[in-house]
Parts: C-alpha cells; structure tokens; sequence
C-alpha cells in the first residue's frame, strides 16, 4: 500500500472516531461494538507506515503520536483542574478532547488506544533509529 493511501485511509478513520466520539453518549451495543472496532482499525495504516514508509512519514508518524500522547495528557489534567469552574468549560474541554483523542473516546476503553499509540511511538522511534544506523 502506497504511503499517500495510508495516511488518506488514516485520515478517515479519524474522522469516523471524531463522529462515533460525539456519539458515545447513545446506548446501542451494535453502535458500541462498532465503535471498538473502528478505533482499533484506527491504528492499522499507521502500523502499515511503520515498516514500509521511508524516513519523512516516519517521523510525522512519530510527531502524530507524541502530539497526541502529550495533547491528551494535557487535556486532562486541565479537566482535572476545571473541577470548580462552570459546566460550559468542562464541556469545551471535553468537546476538544474527543477532538484530539478521537480513537480513544470512540472505543470508551482509553487503555486500547493508549497503549497503540504508545507502541505506534515505540515502533516508529525504532525503525528511525534502525534507519539512521544504517550505512
């Protein structure tokens, strides 16, 4: 599979996290079972790019991962914080949060996609070293 496709395929499959994530307050277990299905599709064509694409989509695949690692850490810890503030802010924060962690609020099991986008990070880390040795 071509890298362009990879990250078009990428690319939709977010914005299907981003929909079934402002969806996640409807009870249906068919929408549920597809939501969990579709968030840990999420992470197929970034785990296709890691062992195909060259050096460049390496490292936007390494940079995707930390900005989304770091932006959901971020943004929890301001929700923590907005405790004590209205209802308006915490449904701001929540609103960007879908926004940022879009596979991890669509599967509404966070420890899923924690733990594919910290192996996504680990393996892309690995392949840019690996090819950085390489004479």
């Amino acid at each position: 599979m071509k890298e362009r496709n990879c990250f078009i395929s990428w690319g939709v499959l977010y914005v299907v996290c981003v929909v079934l994530g402002f969806c996640a307050g409807v009870e249906s277990e068919p929408l549920a079972v597809f939501s969990v299905l579709m968030s840990l599709a999420f992470f197929v064509p970034p785990l296709v790019l890691v062992f195909t694409a060259a050096r460049r989509g390496l490292r936007l695949l390494r940079n995707l991962s930390l900005a989304s690692l770091g932006l959901t850490l971020a943004l929890l810890v301001a929700s923590i914080l907005s405790i004590g503030t209205s209802t308006e802010v915490g449904d701001f924060l929540y609103g960007v949060l879908i926004v940022v962690s879009a596979p991890m609020i669509a599967a509404r099991a966070w420890v899923l996609s924690l733990f594919a986008w910290a192996v996504l990070l680990m393996l892309s880390l690995d392949r840019l070293y690996k090819l950085r040795k390489r004479p």
